[in-house]
C-alpha cells in the first residue's frame, strides 16, 4: 500500500469503560465505539467470548458533544421518563380509591344497579377504605423501588433523583385519588 492511500475504519473509538459478562457476571474492560450513527459497547470475556450491544441509536449526537451526552426522547432510558412515574402514580391512586371506583365499573359494565353500587362503595369505603389506601401506598413504594432499580442502568448524570421520582409518583397518586373520589361521590349523589 502506498503512503498516499488512505484506509478509513468503519467505526470510531470513543472510550474505554467497565462492563460485565452477560453469562458469568465477571467485570470486564469494554470499548465504546461509534459505527453507522450508532454507539456500541464491545467486551470480551476470556471464558465466554466476545459480546457487542448497541447503547445509543444517535451516534452523531455522541460524537458532537464534548461531555457525556444526555439522551433525549426515545433514546432516554425508560426509568428516566417522567411519564412512567406518572403512570405508576395514577395506578397507585386508582388502587387507593378502588373501593369507590370498582363498584362504579360494575355499573358501567351493566353488572350492578346504581343503588347497589352506591351501597357497596359506601360499605367498602367505611370498612375497608384504609386497606385500599394502604395497598395504593404499598404499590407506590414498589413502583418507586422499580424506578430506582431501572435508573441504575442510566448514566449518573441522567438519573432522576429519588426525590424526583417519589414526588412525581405521590403527586399523581394524590391527584388521581382526588379526581376519582370527586367523580364517584358525584355519581353516587346522582344515583340516590
Amino acid at each position: 500500500m502506498r503512503a498516499s492511500e488512505r484506509v478509513d475504519r468503519d467505526e470510531v473509538f470513543l472510550e474505554v469503560t467497565r462492563s460485565i459478562c452477560p453469562v458469568c457476571k465477571r467485570v470486564l474492560d469494554a470499548e465504546v465505539n461509534a459505527r453507522d450513527d450508532q454507539v456500541f459497547l464491545r467486551k470480551r470475556c476470556p471464558e465466554h467470548g466476545s459480546f457487542e450491544a448497541r447503547v445509543y441509536g444517535d451516534g452523531p449526537m455522541v460524537r458532537s458533544t464534548e461531555t457525556d451526552p444526555v439522551p433525549t426522547g426515545s433514546e432516554m432510558p425508560a426509568a428516566v421518563r417522567p411519564r412512567r412515574s406518572a403512570f405508576f402514580g395514577a395506578i397507585a391512586g386508582l388502587i387507593g380509591i378502588g373501593c369507590c371506583v370498582y363498584p362504579t365499573v360494575l355499573v358501567l359494565l351493566g353488572l350492578s344497579s346504581a343503588a347497589a353500587a352506591v351501597d357497596l362503595a359506601n360499605a367498602l369505603f367505611d370498612d375497608w377504605g384504609w386497606a385500599f389506601k394502604l395497598a395504593g401506598a404499598a404499590f407506590a413504594l414498589i413502583a418507586l423501588w422499580i424506578q430506582r432499580r431501572r435508573a441504575r442502568a442510566c448514566r449518573a448524570g441522567a438519573r432522576p433523583t429519588l426525590r424526583s421520582n417519589a414526588l412525581w409518583i405521590a403527586a399523581i397518586a394524590v391527584a388521581t385519588y382526588a379526581v376519582f373520589y370527586g367523580l364517584t361521590t358525584w355519581l353516587g349523589s346522582i344515583a340516590t
